[in-house]
This record gives structure tokens, C-alpha cells and sequence, in this order.
């Protein structure tokens, strides 16, 4: 099974071997193809993120080889003249399935997607990395906060609680402090009567 790990660390594992962004234009070409798994990608689109200073007669060529690579490695590629498609079931991502319950991954690794992966050697892949991982980072933000304004009322019974999800959205700001903007929060000290006095983060 070919699995992603982008939460925290960089790295593609086919089962076979571990891909990581030393091995420059496989690792681009197999992330590319993960995250846009179940979609058909036009080959002159990716290969001109991936060779964009390469006359496009040699990139035809080039992709052909990275492909022909990444099958042997166990990925299943369907291809034509024109596009190239993993199916959606072609792979899996950590940040894929993730719910509040991997807080504690999370912990360990760090919360950025593909944290240090800054793709030099191709400046529209690299536009397109940022922009995947923008959009990561709002789902994965979402997915704690599915509020827009979440509210957290402070009892001693839920200050373990509240002192966790204070941490996750340090960490948020951290790696990604426009997305974590979106997701303001609201604290309320609670009293025996119920009443709260609430201020916003």
C-alpha cells in the first residue's frame, strides 16, 4: 500500500522502499500523484511543474522515465497519450484520515504539512506545494475547531481538556498563523451557577 506521511514529517512509502525529498523529481511526481489521486493529471501539466525550465519535447521523455520509476517501486499508474490517474483507493495519507483523536501523533511529529519540503529545483511546483499545503492546514484545522468561533468553558473538570486544545492552537499558530486566524477562540470561566465571563483568543 502506498502511504503518505505529510503530518510532521516528508516522506512516501510504497511498501517496497521510503521516497523522501532527497530523491528530488520521484518524490514531487509520486506526492503530486498521491494528492491528486482519483482525478485524471494532464502529463504536460505535470511535467511542466516538474521540469518547468525543460523544452517540453525532452519533459515527454523525462516523465515517461519517472513514471516507468514509480511503477516498479508499486504504484499503480494508469496512463495514456494525455493524462496520468492513480486511483482513489491507489493510496492513503496520514492527514488523510485524521480526526482529533491523533492528537497525540501530532504531539510527536509537529502539526505543519510536509514541514522543511520546499521544492527548489521547480518554482511553480513549489507554488503548488504552498498551496496544498495552505489547504491542509484549513482542513486540519477544521477538524478541531468546526466552528468558526469555538467556545470552551472552564471548569476544574475540563481544564486537562482545555489545556490540550490551548497547545494544539499554539502549535497552529506556529505552523500556519493565516489559517489558525480563521478559527478565533473563546474561553468562559464557569461558575456554580452557570454563569461564564467569556474572552476571545
Amino acid at each position: 500500500m502506498i502511504f503518505l506521511r505529510a503530518l510532521g514529517t516528508a516522506e512516501i512509502d510504497t511498501g517496497t522502499v521510503t521516497l523522501t525529498p532527497s530523491q528530488e523529481i520521484v518524490f514531487a511526481a509520486a506526492l503530486y500523484l498521491i494528492v491528486e489521486r482519483g482525478k485524471p493529471v494532464s502529463r504536460n501539466r505535470i511535467a511542466s511543474l516538474l521540469w518547468p525550465r525543460v523544452a517540453e519535447s525532452a519533459r515527454g521523455h523525462r516523465l515517461r522515465q519517472t513514471i516507468h520509476q514509480l511503477k516498479k517501486l508499486g504504484m499503480s499508474i494508469e496512463a495514456d497519450r494525455d493524462v496520468l490517474r492513480l486511483a482513489e483507493n491507489g493510496a492513503h495519507s496520514d492527514i488523510g484520515s485524521f480526526s482529533d483523536k491523533d492528537y497525540a501523533l501530532c504531539e510527536r511529529r509537529g502539526f505543519e504539512f510536509l514541514p522543511g519540503y520546499n521544492p527548489s529545483f521547480s518554482e511553480p511546483f513549489q507554488d503548488w506545494v504552498d498551496t496544498v499545503r495552505q489547504r491542509e492546514h484549513s482542513m486540519l484545522t477544521e477538524t478541531f475547531f468546526n466552528a468558526r468561533h469555538t467556545t470552551v468553558v472552564l471548569t476544574s473538570r475540563n481544564l486537562p481538556d482545555l489545556i490540550q486544545t490551548l497547545a494544539l492552537h499554539k502549535r497552529l499558530w506556529s505552523s500556519c498563523p493565516a489559517t489558525a486566524r480563521l478559527f478565533p477562540m473563546h474561553f468562559g470561566i464557569g461558575s456554580m451557577r452557570g454563569a461564564k465571563r467569556q474572552t476571545r483568543l
